[in-house]
């Protein structure tokens, strides 16, 4: 990875009694991004003490990599099918690692893609 790559989460919280169908549609997303030009690591992740809060964690070779996913048909129907499950808007973390990756991380990207 070069200083130029973005990380990005993405926080989404469920509505209560809607954990379930925000978990599929975001398990949906998983394979469409991870064959986007530009996407390094795209995972899901769920809160540890609660279960309506998910995260995706992502990696992207530049901001216009991400830029060009967040237009995307499937980011479009992720954001209209989500719009009466989700407890708060999404909140979008974007910034650049300070520190070069740890040891291994490149290899573990380069088995993943």
């Amino acid at each position: 990875m070069t200083q130029q790559t973005m990380t990005v989460v993405a926080v989404f919280k469920a509505r209560a009694k809607h954990e379930a169908r925000l978990r599929s549609l975001l398990t949906g997303m998983l394979s469409s991004t991870r064959s986007e030009a530009g996407c390094l690591l795209y995972d899901l992740h769920r809160g540890e003490s609660d279960p309506g809060l998910f995260f995706f964690y992502e990696i992207w070779t530049s901001p216009e990599a991400h830029a060009a996913h967040l237009e995307t048909e499937h980011v479009r129907h992720l954001l209209e099918a989500n719009r009466n499950l989700l407890k708060e808007p999404i909140r979008e973390y974007r910034g650049w690692a300070i520190e070069p990756p740890a040891s291994g991380a490149e290899e573990l990207l380069d088995r993943r893609s």
